[in-house]
């Protein structure tokens, strides 16, 4: 889950650049046709019999839930900076664990409670200077929203690991949030250099090796275990926005990062002792 996060970075830093020059909606249909095509030769080598999904109901409505969750996510990825994109997005945790017990029937264990509202309490300091910003607060609660989204379609990853595999999953969403992006792309398309569908190879990739990363964690362990583990997550966001787009790095940024590592690395040992 550690290493899925650091690509997921990656994957929006790529997607930032790209979401400044142009619509999100075409941004989302160009990733996710190259991500079609590097699934290409997987699926001529096991052909349509060898991916299709048992629950092809249940794929599908994790796909469409993706894009709508996705779109937004693009959306407001353009206006706020990476730091608060995915300090923002360690809500999902929250979402998850909560719909763990609720819906999967997983054992609510105290330590992931208690690691979970220490993240939060991180966050929440992160996010300190732009409170006062209209405009950058709508934008942020638009990412609360795409961000909540998103966590129903990892309860959604968790369910269907149980008969599908977690490349079979991975490759209907892409194909799935392609067919849904294609007409609001085709309205807001503008001619693309060579450059941004490279970075849109660049995205679909790091996508592609994130989402399946994430579906093998969640096969191999309680979902509500592994989703701390993404609050690291903010020190790659924190540099990479640094590196490629001069977002600045502000001192509560730091310190809540420092409160949401604490309480990973306190999580992952007692895990391990059990």
């Amino acid at each position: 889950m550690a290493a899925s996060g650091f690509v997921f970075a990656l994957c929006n830093a790529v997607l930032r650049g790209m979401a400044s020059r142009q619509s999100a909606y075409q941004t989302l249909a160009m990733q996710y046709f190259a991500t079609f095509l590097m699934f290409l030769p997987f699926m001529l080598h096991r052909g349509f019999a060898g991916c299709r999904p048992r629950n092809v109901a249940g794929v599908a409505a994790r796909g469409a839930l993706h894009w709508i969750g996705t779109t937004l996510f693009l959306i407001a990825l353009a206006q706020i900076t990476l730091a608060e994109v995915t300090a923002i997005g360690f809500t999902a945790p929250i979402f998850v664990m909560v719909g763990a017990s609720l819906v999967l029937g997983e054992r609510w264990r105290w330590e992931r409670g208690l690691a979970a509202l220490a993240g939060l309490g991180g966050v929440l300091l992160v996010m300190t200077p732009r409170l006062g910003d209209a405009s950058g607060s709508a934008y942020s609660l638009l990412m609360v929203l795409a961000t909540l989204i998103i966590s129903v379609g990892y309860l959604m990853t968790k369910h269907l690991t149980h008969r599908d595999s977690p490349t079979t999953i991975v490759l209907w969403q892409c194909i799935v949030v392609f067919v849904c992006s294609v007409p609001m792309a085709i309205v807001h398309w503008k001619p693309a250099p060579v450059e941004v569908w490279i970075a849109a190879t660049l995205a679909a990739g790091f996508n592609i090796a994130g989402q399946i990363g994430m579906a093998k964690a969640f096969a191999a362990a309680d979902i509500s275990a592994s989703q701390p583990i993404t609050y690291v997550n903010l020190l790659w966001a924190c540099l990479l926005g640094w590196m490629f787009f001069d977002d600045p790095v502000y001192a509560t940024t730091l310190a809540g990062g420092a409160i949401i590592v604490t309480a990973t690395l306190w999580l992952a040992r007692r895990e391990a002792s059990r």
